[in-house]
C-alpha cells in the first residue's frame, strides 16, 4: 500500500512538472500548483548600482589588467544596457560586487571569479531586523586557468559575468531601462 502511494505521488509530481513547464521556462524547473511559476524579480527597479571590482589592486605581472581596467569594461557594458553605475558609494544603491582572485604560478595562473548584488534589507521575522547586506542576486563561481602574461581568459570571463548580470537585470526591467 505504501509503495503504491509513493509511486502514485511520484507519477503525479512528474505529471505536474510536465504540465506546468512552459517554453519560456526552459532553464527553470517549475511546477504548477494552481498558479504559474513567477520569477521573484530580484533586480526589478534598480536604476543605478555601486560597482565594486576587487581581488587584485595592482595589475597582474606583465599585463595591463587590474581591478580598475576590469571595472571600466564592466561599467561600459552596464551603460550600454541602460543601467547607470558608479565606482563610488551611492546611497540606497545596491552594490554589484565582482571579485576576481588570480593566483600566478611560474608559467600558468588560476583564477576564481564570483559576483553578487548586495543591498540593505529588512528581515521581517521577530518584528523586523534591518540588515546591512543581503545578497539578492549571485552566480556560481567561475574557475579557470591562464598563461602567465596572457589574461584574455580573465577579461573574457569578467565580461561574461557582466553580460549575465545585464541579461538578468534586463529581464526584470523590460520597460524600466534607465536613460
Amino acid at each position: 500500500m505504501i509503495k503504491t502511494t509513493v509511486r502514485v505521488a511520484a507519477l503525479m509530481s512528474l505529471s505536474i512538472l510536465a504540465m506546468g513547464s512552459t517554453p519560456d521556462q526552459v532553464k527553470t524547473i517549475s511546477f504548477w500548483c494552481g498558479s504559474p511559476y513567477v520569477s521573484p524579480h530580484e533586480l526589478r527597479g534598480i536604476k543605478i548600482v555601486h560597482l565594486q571590482v576587487d581581488g587584485f589592486p595592482t595589475p597582474l605581472d606583465g599585463t595591463h589588467v587590474s581591478e580598475v581596467s576590469l571595472a571600466a569594461e564592466v561599467k561600459r557594458q552596464l551603460l550600454d544596457a541602460g543601467l547607470k553605475s558608479s565606482t563610488e558609494y551611492v546611497a540606497d544603491a545596491p552594490t554589484f560586487h565582482i571579485r576576481v582572485l588570480p593566483v600566478q604560478g611560474a608559467t600558468q595562473g588560476f583564477f576564481v571569479i564570483s559576483a553578487e548584488v548586495e543591498e540593505d534589507c529588512r528581515v521581517s521575522r521577530a518584528g523586523g531586523v534591518d540588515v546591512t547586506s543581503c545578497t539578492t542576486w549571485s552566480i556560481y563561481p567561475r574557475l579557470g586557468f591562464f598563461n602567465r602574461g596572457e589574461t584574455s581568459m580573465i577579461e573574457t570571463q569578467v565580461a561574461d559575468v557582466a553580460k549575465q548580470f545585464v541579461e538578468a537585470w534586463s529581464s526584470d526591467n523590460p520597460l524600466g531601462r534607465s536613460k
